[in-house]
């Protein structure tokens, strides 16, 4: 596994994965407060997109933040080895 160090001395995947279940999604939009870059809303009706399916590793905590946040915890995070 390669992994990289993060500045608390954590060791951090190279890469994770975001699987998002949408049909949960209330359109809150606290993931695109935490990760704008990679998470937006659909204009229609709110509900949560993917924009990058492939974010670099430093974006880790950001996307965990988000998946922490979301009411109905519709973000799951998969580390990748």
């Amino acid at each position: 596994m390669t992994t990289t160090k993060t500045d608390d001395n954590q060791v951090a995947p190279k890469s994770f994965r975001i699987i998002l279940h949408q049909e949960k999604c209330i359109g809150a939009g606290h993931c695109v407060t935490c990760a704008p870059d990679i998470f937006g809303q659909n204009e229609d009706d709110g509900v949560v997109i993917l924009l990058n399916d492939n974010p670099p590793p430093d974006r880790l905590a950001a996307v965990e933040s988000a998946a922490r946040m979301c009411p109905t915890g519709v973000i799951q995070v998969t580390k990748e080895e």
